[in-house]
């Protein structure tokens, strides 16, 4: 039988202690506000007492100036709630800048395998809406708290004052209250972390779909993906309703608790009245007090949906938190000229965890399925929604402890087979080394271990002698330039694009490495230049473009060590050669490791290595792995042919395998 869990008082945020101790000052001045401002609230009601007692027995020369006390505490009353508001609700506001920050610091630390295992739409959920739920609760929540704690108990004292017994029977009720209120928080905690759940999925549905447009309008799916769309919505505004069905039937559950106290007060305080125990205006001033108590009653479910909704986020936020750099750097500093690499026996394998966090993942699979199961496919493929589907299925800071079974995680997956086996390889500094192989073959992944993208899970990579785990892993990094085949841009200018690098660099450097890139003429043809905007991930320049822009960054950064992982796929032969021509002259003494598909790409290479289901099968010059007639040969010959069928050329079908690869290359395999 499941145990079930215990309930602590918001462990999670109590993480934010250090955050508040922060604005300990602050703090302390905004309850003194809230403090001032209850105590000139709660003198209305004893000057109206006292105003009405003097009418009753003849003094109606003191009504003057009981008005004017009222009118000067109710003006007083309303100077402090100002400044109450403008203190707390400023500091929630500056606590949410803090955690922001620290919280896009900490993700941006994370190691690359995190973010295989984790889905872009739920990270920025936690990273946006999940901290709008903790501000509230260090805003709105924390000012009412504060404020309806000490109305409540002022209220109480001035009344037990007024008249015990009343009191007494007046407050009957409170204890049944209290009894609704414990129910109310540990379901509004649950629900709350439905809802902060399902929220997530649908940012990382959107996201996806806005990412992936050009997938989706190509292969028709708008309406099956708005369909979609349409069930996590739909699921989403569920949760929503169900928790505010439950806040309402809680609030309506105080409003006649509260109309009790207030007919139990009618009917004892008129009797305590007539026998002489009570004047009228300590009855009046008795029900102005039980109606002052009233607000805050009914406050207490929104405070507390707020509290549990902001400790179900704080924990969605420090299941974030919680997770560790997997790659962290030494003491060693790098080479300002790095020499020798030598890989000894290096193996890897991708992380074998499932997908951290999923939380509702499963609603996001069977709400594809709800709306695969609500439209028809038409004989052109077409998606059409028949029906419309009501719901899917439902399903730093260093406190607060996150549960290894209640975080949405998955027990690990089986290990996978290795990418990378028994690597052992030998690369001198100042040398163009040239890795080829066909298709998941392992060069991308071999490459990405030298900048510790990832480490290698057998064996070692060492730089003049030191293995990489033991340098800096900033200087490191520093020291080294990858290009990938698909280039990222930011939306930005190309300027700041290309100073991503190198925030320091002048415009004519920045035009230097634009001409390197063979990419100056095409940017000074722009109407603004440098200071052009790209879209999102440079969707408005061209694939050549993005990739001769990305060289560009790299190469204004000034790498002794540059990869280029296919980073010359999208130009032309002529061009690549160009730029290849123009890399290996740029620096000297400058370490190249070069990834292609085309062999006159990779001919000039010191070193050519040949990787096969994730091991070295062939290493050597181009000639002599021509000569071995292996599978450096087979794929040279392959696109030697290719060549020759585009070009229609039956003379060259016959050739040899050595004169086939010798022919200038025209294609890709």
């Amino acid at each position: 039988m499941a145990r079930r869990p215990t309930i602590q008082l918001f462990p999670y945020l109590q993480a934010l202690g250090p955050y508040l101790r922060r604005y300990r000052g602050p703090l302390l001045r905004g309850y003194l506000w809230i403090v001032i401002r209850s105590a000139l609230a709660l003198a209305v009601p004893w000057i109206l007492k006292q105003a009405i007692d003097d009418l009753t027995h003849g003094h109606g020369e003191r009504i003057g100036m009981r008005a004017a006390l009222i009118i000067g505490a109710s003006v007083t009353s309303g100077i402090f709630l100002f400044l109450m508001r403008w203190t707390i609700i400023g500091i929630s506001r500056k606590i949410e800048y803090d955690l922001r920050r620290d919280f896009f610091g900490h993700m941006v630390g994370l190691s690359v395998p995190f973010y295989l295992r984790t889905r872009t739409g739920d990270l920025m959920a936690r990273a946006t809406n999940d901290l709008s739920a903790v501000r509230d609760v260090l805003g709105p929540g924390l000012m009412y708290g504060l404020n309806t704690s000490t109305t409540v108990i002022a209220s109480i004292v001035l009344m037990v004052r007024l008249d015990p017994v009343l009191a007494f029977g007046a407050l009957l009720p409170v204890p049944v209250l209290a009894y609704f209120v414990s129910r109310f928080a540990h379901e509004t905690h649950r629900r709350s972390m439905l809802v902060q759940e399902q929220y997530g999925e649908l940012s990382n549905v959107a996201q996806e779909n806005l990412a992936g447009i050009r997938v989706v309008q190509g292969y028709v799916q708008e309406e099956a993906e708005s369909l979609h769309f349409d069930v996590m919505s739909r699921e989403y505004f569920e949760r929503n309703m169900s928790l505010v069905r439950y806040r309402s039937a809680f609030t309506s559950t105080v409003a006649v608790l509260t109309g009790s106290g207030t007919l139990i007060l009618l009917w004892l305080g008129g009797a305590r009245v007539i026998q002489g125990h009570l004047t009228i205006g300590a009855l009046v001033a008795f029900m102005s007090y039980l109606s002052l108590l009233t607000w805050p009653f009914i406050s207490i479910g929104w405070i507390i949906s707020s509290v549990q909704r902001g400790e179900a986020a704080m924990k969605r936020m420090l299941e974030v938190w919680h997770q560790q750099p997997e790659i962290v750097g030494g003491a060693a500093v790098a080479p300002a000229r790095p020499g020798r690499l030598v890989f000894e026996n290096v193996g890897f394998s991708y992380p074998s965890e499932s997908l951290l966090f999923a939380g509702s993942a499963s609603g996001a699979t069977n709400g594809r399925a709800a709306a695969t199961n609500g439209r028809s496919v038409t004989t052109n493929g077409q998606a059409a929604a028949t029906n419309r589907p009501s719901t899917a299925a439902t399903k730093p800071p260093s406190t607060g402890t996150v549960d290894g079974n209640g975080d949405g995680s998955h027990p690990p997956a089986a290990s996978p087979r290795p990418v990378l086996a028994d690597i052992d390889l030998e690369i001198e500094g100042g040398t163009t080394v040239a890795i080829v192989g066909r298709t998941a073959a392992g060069k991308s992944t071999l490459v990405q271990l030298l900048p510790r993208l990832y480490d290698a899970t057998q064996g070692r990579i060492l730089l003049d002698g030191v293995d990489l785990r033991e340098y800096d892993l900033a200087d490191l990094r520093s020291r080294i330039a990858m290009v990938p085949q698909d280039s990222f841009l930011f939306s930005d200018t190309l300027a700041n694009n290309l100073r991503f690098g190198r925030e320091d660099a002048a415009d004519a450097e920045i035009e230097e490495a634009l001409s390197m890139a063979r990419l100056l003429d095409e940017v000074q043809e722009f109407p603004k230049g440098l200071q052009t905007r790209v879209g999102e991930r440079g969707i408005t320049l061209s694939g050549g473009q993005r990739q001769r822009m990305a060289l560009a960054r790299a190469l204004l950064k000034d790498p002794p060590i540059l990869i280029l992982d296919d980073a010359l796929s999208a130009v032309d032969k002529v061009t690549e050669e160009h730029l290849l021509r123009t890399i290996r002259t740029a620096r000297e003494g400058r370490t190249l490791l070069l990834i292609a598909h085309r062999i006159s790409t990779v001919r000039q290479a010191d070193q050519i290595v040949v990787l096969h289901e994730g091991r070295i099968a062939e290493r050597g010059t181009h000639d002599e792995l021509i000569a071995r007639d292996g599978i450096y040969a087979d794929i040279a010959q392959r696109q030697a042919l290719e060549d020759a069928l585009s070009q229609d050329d039956p003379v060259a079908l016959p050739a040899s395998a050595g004169d086939r690869a010798a022919t200038p290359d025209r294609g890709r395999a």
